[in-house]
């Protein structure tokens, strides 16, 4: 999947999240956003549990297509600045962020 979006110079492991087409009206495919694992516990985690992560095989075999995520909400408040809080984050995500007029 990463080779049909051209996200063959993507490294999860320091740019947590990344974004193809924003803005993109769902007319001509809509955005994409690709997350790493560790990015999702993260954030997510503030606000969810994480039951299960599966990086592929939702709609194709496995090693190839969609993930999906379990979660189980928490029992707490959370803002979205809390979810997108950058603290603690490589310092590729932030800078990424702020690239992407986010942070």
């Amino acid at each position: 999947m990463r080779r049909w979006f051209g996200l063959q110079d993507w490294d999860p492991q320091a740019e947590g999240m990344r974004v193809l087409g924003p803005g993109t009206d769902w007319d001509h495919g809509g955005p994409a956003v690709f997350h790493a694992q560790w990015w999702l516990r993260r954030h997510w985690g503030r606000a969810f549990e994480v039951v299960n992560l599966v990086p592929d095989g939702l709609t194709l075999p496995a090693g190839s297509g969609q993930g999906w995520a379990l979660l189980r909400r928490r029992e707490v408040e959370v803002s979205v600045e809390e979810l997108e809080r950058g603290a603690s984050e490589p310092a590729s995500e932030v800078d990424f962020a702020s690239a992407a007029g986010r942070a």
